[in-house]
C-alpha cells in the first residue's frame, strides 16, 4: 500500500464558463502553480517525516499536474508499503489518533499498536496558507499578463 496527498483544483468547467475563452496560459499558469506547491509539501513532508532508515523519507516525490479539462490535480505520494501505517497509526494506539480530517477508516484490531506520525498530512496542513498564496499568485500572475481577461 502506498500513501499520497493531493492538491485538486475543481470547477474549471464552470470557470471556462464563466469567462467564456479562459486563455490557455491561465490554465498554464494554474499548472504551474500547482506544481510549485506540489514541490513546496514534498519537501516539507521530507522534513517532518520520522526516520529509522530513511527509506519512507527518500520515497516522498510530488507528481507533475495532470489538466483533464475539469480538473488540474497535482499530488505528493510514497510507495512505501508501511507508508500508511505511519501516517494513520495502527492499533489501539493509532485509533483516533490522526488530526487530520480524512476519509480513511482503518480496522484496529486488539494490539497495541503506534500513534499515527502524520507527514503527509502534516505537511500539507502547515503549508497550506503558502498553497493558497502559491496557487493564486500564479493564476493571476497568468491573467494580468492576457489583456482580454
Amino acid at each position: 500500500m502506498s500513501g499520497s496527498v493531493s492538491i485538486k483544483v475543481k470547477g474549471l468547467v464552470s470557470l471556462k464558463a464563466k469567462y467564456s475563452r479562459l486563455p490557455s496560459n491561465v490554465i498554464a499558469g494554474l499548472t504551474r502553480g500547482i506544481n510549485q506547491a506540489t514541490a513546496v509539501v514534498e519537501a516539507s513532508a521530507k522534513a517532518v517525516t520520522p526516520v529509522d532508515t530513511g527509506r519512507l523519507r527518500g520515497s516522498i516525490h510530488a507528481r507533475k499536474a495532470k489538466n483533464d479539462g475539469k480538473s488540474v490535480t497535482g499530488s505528493v505520494y510514497t510507495d512505501v508499503e508501511y507508508a500508511m501505517f505511519v501516517e494513520f497509526g495502527t492499533g489501539v494506539r493509532g485509533n483516533g489518533s490522526y488530526p487530520y480530517k480524512t476519509e480513511i477508516a482503518l480496522a484496529y484490531g486488539n494490539v497495541a499498536g503506534q500513534v499515527a506520525q502524520p507527514f503527509l498530512g502534516r505537511a500539507l496542513h502547515q503549508r497550506e496558507k503558502e498553497i493558497h498564496q502559491i496557487v493564486s499568485a500564479a493564476v493571476s500572475g497568468a491573467m494580468k499578463g492576457k489583456r482580454n481577461v
